[in-house]
């Protein structure tokens, strides 16, 4: 929706901001429900939202970002993702104490006016005419056959990335305190806080595959630790190493969608590809529940840890399928001149 949108309306900018300020009354009405239905409609109102708001940040992000810069700029809003788990995993369980529930919330709400008053100082990506823009983007395409396996193996790198969240929160909570089990939250944003910003840079100079095969790699590691973890430093360990996937691996993945869609259709790539990270979510919390259910739990995040590494082997295909749809294009340029002296 995000990426449709921001690419029929142009002003990427202002969509962005009016978003953002339909998240902090929601918050805020959330402090007084107390009906479980109304509570998951208004959750799922607020991740809707906020999804379509972090989308249209990396759209803005990537369409104005010079190519050799896009892994380090993107790289550095991504460092939101474990900034954000280190502040909720230290600062949620205090406010609550210190306020009760409908104040914590009513503080969230407010503190959320602060996302559209920063939208403010953004800098809009220029947008062509609108009958120019509908013609171009009508004629570009998002399904690159590089693109196409790109999202295929975000989403199995997610569904694996989930499988370990919500195992990790049924594990723990057997054995551990909450206070122990929100501190591998707050762990994994520690641990992979500079690296979103490093590997975007890294990936600038030095290509975007390597270190998304690394990044999916770290998250097989980590499943592999939380299949036979019984103490907290594992758990620690391993919640770091998945956070790659989650928190790292995204930064490069959407530096990657704006070199592999048309620019006309970065918008929506970028959006489409956002999209996997919730829809890998969903599949993991949908099904890792059942699994859960039937399986032990070393064995489901074993088979977390098969998808993340289904991923890495679908890695090499999208460097081939780009660069033969590099040849057919100069082929295609190469070819056109000729024509039209015929």
């Amino acid at each position: 929706v995000a990426g449709w949108l921001a690419d029929l309306v142009g002003h990427r900018r202002g969509l962005m901001i009016l978003v953002g300020l339909g998240i902090s009354p929601i918050v805020i009405v959330l402090s007084q429900v107390s009906d479980f239905r109304l509570a998951v409609v208004a959750t799922a109102a607020i991740w809707f939202l906020a999804g379509m708001a972090l989308a249209l940040a990396s759209i803005l992000a990537g369409m104005g970002a010079a190519a050799r810069a896009r892994g380090r700029i993107l790289g550095f809003l991504a460092v939101a993702a474990p900034v954000g788990s280190i502040l909720g995993g230290l600062g949620i369980g205090v406010l609550e104490d210190r306020l009760g529930f409908s104040g914590l919330w009513i503080t969230l709400g407010l503190l959320y006016l602060l996302c559209p008053a920063i939208g403010v100082f953004v800098r809009d990506a220029p947008a062509p005419a609108k009958a120019e823009a509908r013609d171009r983007a009508s004629a570009a395409s998002v399904r690159t056959a590089a693109f196409v396996i790109l999202i295929v193996g975000s989403l199995l790198a997610a569904f694996g990335s989930f499988i370990g969240a919500l195992g990790r929160s049924l594990v723990m909570q057997q054995t551990f305190s909450s206070a122990e089990l929100t501190s591998t939250v707050a762990v994994s944003g520690i641990v992979t806080l500079p690296f979103p910003f490093l590997i975007g840079f890294l990936s600038d100079r030095l290509g975007r595959l390597r270190f998304l095969a690394l990044c999916y790699a770290a998250g097989v590691a980590g499943l592999v630790v939380y299949s036979g973890a019984g103490v907290l430093w594992q758990f620690w360990l391993a919640s770091g190493l998945v956070a790659f996937v989650s928190y790292v691996s995204t930064a490069v993945g959407s530096a990657l969608t704006v070199d592999l869609v048309p620019r006309e259709s970065v918008g929506r790539g970028l959006a489409i590809y956002s999209a996997t990270g919730w829809g890998g979510g969903i599949l993991g919390f949908a099904m890792g529940g059942y699994l859960f259910s039937v399986l032990t739990s070393a064995a489901v995040f074993l088979l977390g840890a098969v998808s993340l590494a289904v991923a890495i082997l679908l890695i090499p295909p999208i460097g081939r399928a780009n660069r033969a749809a590099s040849l057919r294009g100069h082929l295609a340029g190469s070819y056109e001149p000729r024509a039209r002296k015929e």
